[in-house]
């Protein structure tokens, strides 16, 4: 699991070999996969593509905390 801190948020990137399963587990979320953006919440999941560009912000007053799970591609 991680956690983004109110006000925060993890720089734009992409994973060449991996495809990524997220899950909110605490607080809300925007979530910018490929320029689109949508707010995310408590236990909404969502899918990020392999290689897709992505961030997640933090614009609320609480700490989201979210688990990844990464599935890796040969």
């Amino acid at each position: 699991w991680a956690t983004i801190p109110p006000g925060k948020s993890f720089r734009l990137h992409r994973h060449e070999n991996m495809t990524e399963i997220c899950i909110i587990l605490e607080g809300s979320a925007e979530i910018s996969i490929e320029n689109e953006n949508r707010q995310v919440n408590q236990a909404d999941a969502f899918v990020i593509p392999n290689t897709a560009l992505h961030s997640m912000s933090n614009h609320g007053d609480m700490p989201v905390v979210y688990l990844v799970i990464g599935v890796v591609h040969e």
